[in-house]
């Protein structure tokens, strides 16, 4: 399967944002929302293991993770 490049002008900046994507029914400003909501998501990630220490549990399955996950919620 391919890949292309999507760009999506940003208005405050009068820049392009470029994402490269292998999903061909999505538009550019769709490719750009879904990075938009996976950069939040990488952002509470990186929080949540400094604030709970969750660099210090490792689990490669991923429901003990979620369980241990939710312990600490």
């Amino acid at each position: 399967m391919g890949f292309r490049i999507v760009g999506v002008l940003v208005a405050d900046t009068d820049d392009y944002h470029l994402n490269v994507t292998n999903l061909p029914e999505f538009t550019p400003r769709q490719v750009a929302a879904l990075y938009g909501l996976r950069w939040k998501v990488e952002l509470l990630f990186r929080e949540s293991k400094s604030l709970y220490g969750l660099e210090k549990f490792q689990a490669s399955d991923p429901v003990i993770a979620e369980l241990l996950w939710w312990r600490l919620c």
